[in-house]
């Protein structure tokens, strides 16, 4: 996943520089999407979670999407 922005980013940066205008971005942001959540067994306690992961949870098997939204939008890729 880290590759694949590094290389966005790239792509992006190159076709700013070959471009004549300033692309202005009217939104961005990121969220997540799909994966699951793994619970252990056992009562989470603050006071305990350097010593203990009982009942803690993870979220795994998720993708974080990063995404920009030009000003002058045309409904097609950058």
């Amino acid at each position: 996943m880290h590759t694949e922005f590094l290389v966005l980013c790239f792509i992006i940066q190159n076709s700013i520089e070959a471009s004549s205008s300033t692309l202005r971005i009217k939104e961005q942001g990121i969220y997540s999407h799909g994966g699951s959540v793994l619970h252990s067994e056992g009562t989470f306690e603050v006071s305990n979670y350097y010593t203990s992961r009982a009942g803690s949870t993870l979220h795994a098997d998720h993708a974080n999407v990063l995404y920009q939204i030009p000003d002058d939008e045309t409904r097609l890729p950058i």
